[in-house]
């Protein structure tokens, strides 16, 4: 195939450096480690009824490192405890139903387990 000298390129390709502080998700994403509770069936079969904190939580899903492996699109409830140290009084509390999407080893034995939302419910 011969490209033609002729024709040039209307749209620059963007470099690796104009993302880097970017955010690419469709919804922006929270790091504070709030109190989480997982539950749902692990790798083995087992009722799984685990208490972790949260990695990082958007609208539509979370990321949270778990001790027990799932298998991806596994249906799981979560629990979400909104509160920080210091706080007093009731906090605000999600409740959600969603699916593994990715379940990826982590080197001391845990698991990450990014979770996409499939309904929730604040109270």
């Amino acid at each position: 195939m011969r490209i033609d000298p002729g024709i040039h390129a209307t749209r620059e390709v963007p470099r690796v450096s104009d993302f880097r502080d970017r955010e690419r998700r469709a919804n922006p994403r929270t790091n504070t480690a709030f109190v989480v509770t997982v539950r749902g069936i692990d790798s083995q079969g087992e009722p799984m009824n685990v208490d972790t904190e949260l990695d990082n939580l958007s609208g539509s899903g979370m990321y949270v490192r778990i001790p027990r492996r799932v298998e991806r699109g596994a249906r799981l409830a979560v629990g979400i405890r909104f509160s920080e140290a210091g706080m007093s009084g009731r906090v605000p509390r999600v409740a959600a139903r969603g699916v593994a999407l990715r379940v990826e080893p982590i080197l001391d034995g845990s698991f990450g387990l990014a979770i996409a939302f499939t309904k929730t419910r604040v109270f």
